[in-house]
């Protein structure tokens, strides 16, 4: 009866150590402590008279070896991750600087060259925006590529910086590791002694007060000054080139007729001159002469308005055509400035520097590819739609000049008319609408 008490009792004593020295940090099983484990188990049931005091004594060593494991262990990742956190830090103006360059960059072809709005846009204008857009897209793209070599430099350097820590930690909780293992083990074997004969290892007793094994001075400024001198710090090239709007010139010439310049020449002019001279002799007949003939003058007016307006109107339409035939393009262009920089955007949002950075590289590589193609698209597209506003503007101006020359003629062909009904011929017989329509406008 006594025996089977006793082996009980010495069950629930080696289930109590066991319980007391769970770790809560995951090690490695040791083969030589499960030995030294597994013999205290049979050495306490055979020897149940004195291993409860045994017990007694050496659980609060085992205890006290596993708690220092513990606080080593977490020593370790502790100045593990305060490392981490001053790399990071050392980076984090970099990690600014970047998003300042690829705002900027991101300006450039979207914010300040519009080259596709839905307001309609004339033909001047569009050219300029493209010119803008091609200058300020290939600067972007020099940017970006700025971005994504300085993102992977960057991201190497930090990858390295993690690495050397990551050595130094692996070292440290290998070190813990060792130290309890060893402790352990040798605590066991004094238990087991004591289980075996009965006495305890007073003399060779160990006090465990093991310094812990920490990085070097990882929380020590000391530390902090070696780990910031380690690295050079990378400097990051932003490249914050100037840009400008280039203001496209637009047709404003208004068809109105108060303020349409009317064209003239020297013909005219002494044609006018001969008028007033040829009035102020001849005044009887000055009143019905002049009543025929400024109908006449005031039609070829209109005419040479209608002309004019017309010459415009076949300009804009034109115009709108060249518009609608390239409006898929500008779009695409526009769209492709803006899309990239949004997926650029998103790289902001990581936390962890390392993939921070290697995706501004990549992000930025590919904007960079995108700007170049955008910088060429706008000076392909700037350089079609600018031959036919040159081909549009000869066209115009040739019609101009074909309504200023027929003006000047019918006006001079009107004032001879009126000068010699001045000087005394007969006043034609037809009506003036008549005589413009038969004399002058055919």
């Amino acid at each position: 009866m006594f025996v089977k008490q006793s082996k009980i009792l010495v069950f629930c004593l080696f289930l109590g150590l066991s319980l007391a020295l769970k770790l809560h940090i995951p090690i490695r099983p040791d083969a030589h402590i499960q030995e030294l484990q597994m013999e205290s188990r049979e050495l306490a049931a055979t020897h149940s008279d004195f291993s409860t005091s045994c017990f007694l004594f050496y659980k609060p060593i085992l205890a006290n070896v596993a708690e220092e494991f513990e606080i080593n262990y977490g020593a370790c990742i502790s100045g593990f991750d305060n490392s981490t956190a001053l790399v990071n830090t050392k980076y984090s103006q970099d990690r600014e600087n970047i998003m300042r360059s690829a705002s900027i960059g991101c300006s450039y072809p979207s914010t300040n060259c519009q080259v596709w709005t839905f307001e309609q846009q004339d033909l001047d204008t569009v050219v300029a925006r493209l010119e803008c857009a091609s200058i300020n897209s290939g600067d972007s793209s020099k940017t970006f590529y700025g971005i994504s070599a300085n993102g992977t430099e960057i991201a190497l350097k930090i990858k390295e910086e993690y690495r050397v820590l990551e050595s130094q930690m692996l070292v440290c909780t290998n070190d813990a590791q060792r130290a309890y293992v060893e402790d352990t083990a040798d605590t066991y074997e004094r238990l087991n002694h004591c289980l075996q004969y009965g006495t305890f290892e007073t003399a060779t007793a160990k006090v465990y007060i093991k310094a812990l094994c920490l990085i070097p001075n990882l929380s020590s400024k000391k530390l902090k000054l070696r780990l910031l001198a380690m690295f050079s710090r990378a400097s990051l090239l932003a490249v914050v080139l100037a840009f400008g709007l280039v203001s496209g010139l637009s047709i404003t010439l208004k068809l109105n007729a108060s303020k349409l310049k009317l064209p003239t020449n020297k013909k005219v002019l002494g044609l006018q001159q001969q008028t007033e001279v040829l009035a102020a002799q001849n005044s009887v007949s000055s009143k019905s002469c002049f009543d025929y003939y400024i109908p006449v003058l005031n039609s070829v007016t209109i005419q040479y308005e209608v002309a004019y307006a017309q010459c415009q109107k076949n300009y804009d339409t034109a115009s709108d055509l060249v518009l609608k035939s390239w409006n898929s393009t500008l779009y695409g262009i526009q769209a492709a400035g803006d899309s990239g920089c949004t997926t650029f955007f998103d790289c902001s949002s990581i936390v962890d520097y390392v993939q921070a950075f290697e995706c501004f590289a990549d992000v930025g590589a590919e904007q960079a590819k995108t700007m170049y193609q955008v910088s060429a698209n706008a000076t392909e597209a700037g350089s079609s739609i600018k031959i036919h506003l040159q081909t549009l503007d000869t066209q115009q101006e040739s019609c101009n000049n074909n309504a200023d020359r027929s003006y000047v003629e019918n006006t001079a062909y009107t004032y001879e008319g009126l000068n010699q009904c001045l000087a005394g011929a007969p006043i034609p017989e037809d009506s003036p609408v008549d005589y413009y329509t038969t004399s002058i406008y055919n």
